[in-house]
């Protein structure tokens, strides 16, 4: 391959120096085109080489987001947990930080895999969540989405929950 030469400066005469400087940033940049075009969704220039090393500014496209999901829980003084909250009803308001709950892990454990899907089913779109809670109020429930953990009979709402949206 070809070879980055070094950056001499130790002439006296200054157009020399300069000369030598304006050379040796079109090499730096000769040998960063290349580096370019073989690494996709990033630039790259090198900045400086010498015998021993070679430094690079890397610059990377901003990766797309997906999605995610995102629960709150209070941690209480004694390591239990509240019931979960999705992070996007406290950052829109729909959830108030008051409304952490203490688990009644009576209620909370007899289907955890029902529970676990109804989280994931829940959480999993701001549409998923708004269908919840049209469903909680039409029939009467006072409790939004995120704290239905909190009534008495959470699972039988659950279950028919999973029933009407096949989560």
């Amino acid at each position: 391959g070809q070879k980055l030469p070094t950056l001499d400066i130790s002439s006296s005469d200054p157009s020399q120096v300069a000369d030598a400087v304006k050379a040796y940033q079109e090499a730096l940049k000769a040998f960063s085109e290349p580096i370019n075009q073989a690494t996709p969704g990033a630039s790259v220039q090198l900045t400086h080489a010498s015998q021993r090393h070679v430094s690079m500014d890397q610059t990377f496209e901003n990766p797309i987001v997906i999605g995610f999901l995102g629960f709150d829980v209070r941690v209480y003084e004694n390591g239990e947990l509240s019931a979960p909250i999705p992070s996007f009803t406290l950052l829109t308001g729909e959830t108030e930080p008051e409304e952490f709950q203490e688990i009644d892990s009576s209620r909370f454990v007899p289907d955890a895999g029902l529970s676990a899907a109804y989280q994931s089913w829940v959480t999993l779109s701001p549409a998923n969540y708004a269908k919840a809670q049209k469903f909680l109020k039409d029939r009467g429930y006072t409790v939004n989405p995120a704290t239905l953990w909190n009534s008495s009979n959470w699972i039988n709402v659950v279950e028919d929950m999973q029933q009407e949206f096949k989560f």
